[in-house]
């Protein structure tokens, strides 16, 4: 997968201005020794060996072969081959309201936006309250109201997030360049291998949510991992289970996909970017304002009436909610009847109204709809 364009202009531009060192000092002890002697050390940088030759002329020849070729694969798309990218700093985006960092066990600290956080760092967004943090060029993760988590990783191997209450919101640009980037809950890792998710923890529970991508998911206390693919909700306790991914989790995960990367955020400044997080947050606003509204139609379905839901038929709670019914003949004998969710090469999410199940796709023989 290419990297983003803003990370390929930002490697382009590092590797020219090196160059132009490379041109300047070469004057300082006879072209061709001082040029040949910079750019090998330029390449070298980037990971390219050239060999000596006792000939200057034709060693400088070659390290600006090898350039050559260097710049050309940025230009064309290839550089996520040679791009070698560590965590970097991480950047408050956004604060609004009552977000705190404490560092490495010190006092709480009122955190505003172009603060950098390190590994180990715990940061805090009290009630009605938001905090979004950069990392590098990685990825960004926002701390949802009433959330705590811990920065337990900035790595040049592995960027991870440890939840210890609330929600994080999580987009990773290029997912499979650079680190690895893992939110942690206190029974559950989730590895983007995907790039827009959720991670929630109610006390027991870890609700993980899909919005694009896969992620990798393991249940610290039992050590199964799964893969999930987008449009799906995974719980985890003591095992994992999956549900088709709701409404107000969808939401949730629109806020993050409007975020957009900020390239150099110190370079941006402060005022701009401010004026970047207003608009941003007015949106998050509004999508609150979304979920409250589901929320108080759902806590209508209370009484009698979520007796009579509970009452009906499997099957007729899936038609209800405009799913199309599948049955499924497998190879042992059995049928199942439900609505697919998703599937892939290998497997398909299904989903028969009591819980969603994953099925093998060679033990299907054949599907029929019943509708």
């Amino acid at each position: 997968m290419p990297l983003p364009e803003d990370v390929q202009k930002k490697i382009m531009a590092g590797r020219k201005a090196s160059l132009m060192k490379v041109l300047k000092k070469s004057g300082d002890s006879g072209f061709f020794t001082g040029l040949s002697v910079s750019v090998n050390i330029f390449l070298r940088s980037a990971g390219i060996r050239v060999r000596q030759s006792g000939n200057y002329r034709i060693t400088v020849l070659l390290a600006f072969s090898a350039a050559s070729l260097l710049l050309i694969a940025g230009i064309s798309g290839f550089s996520g081959l040679i791009y070698k990218e560590s965590a970097g700093p991480a950047h408050v985006i956004l604060a609004a309201g009552d977000v705190h960092v404490r560092h490495r066990g010190n006092a709480p600290e009122k955190l505003k936006v172009l603060d950098k956080v390190s590994a180990g760092d715990a940061v805090m967004a009290g009630k009605d309250s938001h905090l979004m943090i950069q990392i590098g060029s990685k990825g960004v993760i926002i701390l949802s109201p009433d959330s705590a988590a811990e920065i337990t990783g900035l790595g040049k191997g592995r960027i991870e997030v440890s939840l210890n209450n609330g929600r994080i919101l999580s987009k990773v640009a290029a997912p499979g360049q650079g680190p690895a980037f893992v939110i942690r809950s206190p029974n559950a890792a989730a590895e983007a291998v995907g790039t827009e998710f959720t991670v929630a923890y109610d006390g027991n529970t870890s609700i993980i949510s899909l919005g694009k991508g896969r992620l990798k998911i393991t249940c610290t206390g039992s050590g199964e991992e799964v893969f999930m693919d987008r449009g799906n909700t995974a719980l985890v306790g003591t095992g994992i289970t999956f549900r088709a991914i709701s409404r107000v989790e969808m939401l949730e995960i629109k806020k993050i996909s409007r975020v957009d990367f900020v390239v150099n955020p110190e370079k941006t400044g402060r005022i701009e970017i401010e004026r970047k997080s207003r608009i941003y947050l007015q949106d998050i606003l509004e999508m609150n304002r979304e979920i409250d509204d589901i929320t108080r139609k759902n806590s209508t379905l209370r009484g009698k009436e979520l007796e009579q839901w509970k009452k009906l038929p499997p099957l007729e709670r899936l038609r209800r909610e405009g799913k199309i019914i599948t049955m499924l003949h497998l190879k042992d004998g059995s049928m199942i009847a439900g609505s697919i969710i998703s599937q892939d090469e290998g497997e398909m999410k299904f989903d028969t109204a009591d819980g969603i199940i994953i099925i093998p796709k060679n033990d299907i023989i054949r599907r029929a709809p019943l509708d």
